[in-house]
């Protein structure tokens, strides 16, 4: 009898409650349960945990569960101390284990936390420098575009093309043509704040010269930053449920999205479903995934140029208020592949890894 392959996926996100890359591994982790070639055990270390309001715990819990569950191929997050910590220990107790790690875009933590005290920084740069390790000696590494592909290879210094496996990502196209709805938000942002350049001055111009706008943001956002965007008046409604989260699409104008680290850009892709006009920073990866000749709701800005956001933010609403905003199909929003096709290619890549 053929012993059954045991994947295992750690960090899995447990909450009904999820946006972007959290959206992508539970559509990937659905498909391979389906797919019935694995048997699959889920870890989550994250709030779900029974150890969540100590951190540290919650983490060494988790990754002794891994580590002692032996399994055949581990699928591990790229971001984060504890997938570090389930590397090293998978790699001297369970050398046959082969590490699949998931790579969405490149956002180092020295970057994110570039405003942080001197001793932190210094911590910050040396897990950007071990992940960088870990993903150079995964077995795999699965990303969603090829724009993701090339950082990789570019940034993190991957010299094996054959070690990436490009899976892919889709997105659910929740709205029709139908527009009827009452439309009470003029700008709506979603995703995590920590990706976003200039959100605040940005939204503070645009309040300036049109005083009368409406401004909501739902992801995750620490208590800190949300005092500081509530105190501008930007109504920060947390990580929302995938109901909430339709309800503010179908409400909304515009989408601001000024983000520097993009893999595929769910968030843009769902807007532009419904009918918004979406205004982001010209970065790689909207350019190969949603090009702007298929998009005529889609406003690619030179990253920095606020000034020029603003005023596409502003003439976005000036149109939207006179002009009906274009309906185009799901292919050419760039998303030309189903969830099952995504999550068939993270199969395959798995398949190959294990032989």
């Amino acid at each position: 009898m053929t012993k059954e392959r045991t994947v295992l996926i750690f960090g899995y996100p447990l909450a009904t409650q999820h946006l972007g890359g959290l959206v992508w591994i539970k559509k990937v982790v659905n498909y391979i349960d389906k797919s019935g070639k694995f048997c699959v055990k889920k870890i989550s270390n994250s709030k779900e945990s029974p150890f969540y309001r100590f951190p540290f715990i919650s983490d060494i819990h988790a990754v002794l569960r891994g580590v002692l569950s032996y399994p055949d191929i581990a699928m591990l997050d790229t971001y984060g101390e504890a997938a570090i910590l389930m590397w090293l220990l998978l790699r001297l107790f369970c050398p046959h284990t082969k590490i699949a790690t998931v790579f969405h875009h490149y956002e180092p933590l020295s970057v994110r936390h570039k405003q942080c005290p001197k001793l932190s920084a210094k911590y910050y740069a040396l897990i950007d420098i071990i992940t960088k390790m870990m993903l150079r000696n995964s077995d795999k590494i699965i990303t969603v575009s090829e724009s993701s592909m090339d950082e990789l290879r570019t940034r993190v210094d991957v010299k094996i093309d054959k070690k990436i496996a490009v899976a892919g990502c889709s997105c659910t196209g929740y709205f029709t043509a139908d527009s009827k709805g009452t439309k009470d938000i003029d700008f709506l942002c979603i995703g995590r704040i920590e990706k976003f350049s200039e959100i605040e001055s940005i939204w503070e111009e645009i309040r300036r010269q049109k005083p009368a706008s409406k401004f909501v943001m739902a992801g995750r956002c620490s208590s800190k930053e949300l005092t500081s965007l509530r105190r501008r008046e930007i109504d920060h409604r947390g990580i929302v449920s995938d109901k909430e989260k339709i309800d503010l699409y179908s409400r909304a104008k515009v989408f601001l999205f000024p983000s520097l680290f993009e893999g595929f850009g769910i968030a843009v892709g769902e807007a532009l479903s419904a009918k918004m006009i979406v205004i982001t920073w010209k970065i790689p990866a909207f350019e190969e995934r949603f090009p702007c000749q298929s998009n005529p709701n889609l406003k690619l800005v030179k990253v920095g140029d606020k000034e020029l956001f603003v005023k596409k933010a502003l003439k976005a609403i000036k149109d939207y208020d006179r002009l009906e905003p274009s309906q185009v199909s799901m292919e050419n929003l760039g998303i030309i592949q189903t969830w099952d096709e995504v999550g068939n290619n993270v199969v395959n890549a798995l398949e190959t890894t294990i032989k």
